[in-house]
């Protein structure tokens, strides 16, 4: 005879109870830093003036990087001449 759902639940409980009982789970968002949108907030490039995410390094419309820390180092051309002009140094004095 198959087994009615009472007696389930007699033996592996209800698990709706368990539900009810997780609001202190680390892994859930606490509900006071949720806002009505998980979106991020929209700003202007200080460049071309178009709508990004504030989250954004770079402007995706003009490219342009929106801090100088964000942006990659740039290195200054002399210091590949001077390691050019040391290498064929060294390439000529060991022939």
């Amino acid at each position: 005879m198959p087994r009615t759902s009472d007696e389930f639940e007699d033996d592996y409980g209800d698990e709706d109870e368990d539900a009810v009982d997780a609001p202190d789970d680390p892994e859930l968002p606490d509900e006071s830093d949720m806002d009505d949108s998980d979106d991020p907030d929209v700003i202007e490039c200080p460049c071309c003036r178009k709508s990004i995410s504030e989250e954004a390094e770079w402007c995706h419309h003009c490219g342009n990087y929106l801090s100088r820390e964000d942006a990659p180092r740039h290195v200054p051309a002399w210091v590949y001449v001077a390691a050019g002009v040391i290498i064929l140094v060294v390439l000529t004095w060991l022939l």
